[in-house]
């Protein structure tokens, strides 16, 4: 059903174009360690190995789409070059000065403790690297109510932070934030164009 709404290989919004334009500030080149978190059924992370002949390691926090994505990633024969692992995101720990780039796309605002996970991420980036994510935040003036109802309706329930709360965590943590642009309108029109 995810690749009937969103494409072959991909579990949420966003077609080639968007996933290329949306990592092209890394200036990715073959000398770079990439990570997907979120990688969903690895969709983009495939699209970014071939595009940018990289090796990247998708991380998708549920386990059977991990697995299908796995599965698709063998069958396009980037098992190596690309592979989904499933990882608990509220738990994960990664390995310190690791990775150049790390790349997540709408997936941690599902994250319960994402002040820890995102001080993982932080302290997993190699001196010099770079984070670039996308997720649904919450509006400074959003409605409460709304807000809580669609938590209820939602299988995995949400914890969407504001755009304020991740720039006191990212700042605090000493990083320089280059790009802060709201995507909503661009992320609707594809939406609602599937």
């Amino acid at each position: 059903v995810m690749q009937q709404l969103w494409g072959k290989g991909m579990s949420g919004p966003g077609d080639e174009a968007y996933i290329i334009k949306l990592v092209k500030p890394f200036g990715l080149d073959p000398a770079f360690t990439v990570i997907d978190v979120g990688a969903g059924l690895g969709g983009a992370t495939r699209l970014i190995s071939e595009k940018f002949d990289i090796w990247i390691t998708g991380l998708e926090s549920d386990r059977e789409i991990a697995g299908a994505g796995m599965e698709l990633s063998t069958m396009a024969g980037l098992a190596k070059r690309a592979p989904i692992h499933y990882f608990d995101m509220d738990r994960y720990e990664f390995r310190e000065n690791s990775t150049d780039c790390v790349f997540s796309k709408e997936s941690l605002y599902l994250v319960e403790d994402k002040a820890r996970l995102l001080k993982e991420i932080i302290n997993m980036i190699k001196p010099r690297g770079q984070l670039l994510f996308t997720d649904y935040v919450v509006a400074p003036n959003a409605n409460e109510k709304a807000v809580a109802n669609w938590a209820e309706g939602e299988t995995k329930v949400p914890n969407p932070w504001t755009m304020r709360d991740y720039e006191v965590l990212l700042t605090e943590a000493r990083l320089d934030i280059r790009i802060k642009e709201d995507i909503t309108d661009q992320l609707y029109g594809i939406i609602t164009d599937s």
